[in-house]
């Protein structure tokens, strides 16, 4: 199961609903329900858009965290065995 959702994928699904939703207020007529529903999602693509996407190595993350901050050394006798 995926954690993340694609951002791309995301994007495309608010267009997706902008579109209809204009389409919706063209074909059926002004809606005023509508006129803030939009705009709303315009400003959600706004932030989208502003958050940074990046991949990692989550191995070299991991091991580098344990490098600097793990408190033991390998032979030490007071580590408490983790099951």
């Amino acid at each position: 199961m995926k954690k993340y959702i694609d951002k791309s994928a995301l994007v495309a699904e608010i267009e997706r609903r902008i579109t209809n939703i204009k389409g919706y207020c063209l074909r059926e007529g002004h809606d005023t329900r509508f006129d803030v529903v939009p705009e709303q999602l315009s400003q959600i693509l706004s932030f989208i858009d502003a958050l940074e996407v990046k991949e990692i190595d989550l191995e070299k993350e991991v091991n580098q965290y344990f490098e600097t901050t793990w408190p033991f050394e390998e032979d030490d006798e007071d580590i408490i065995a983790f099951a």
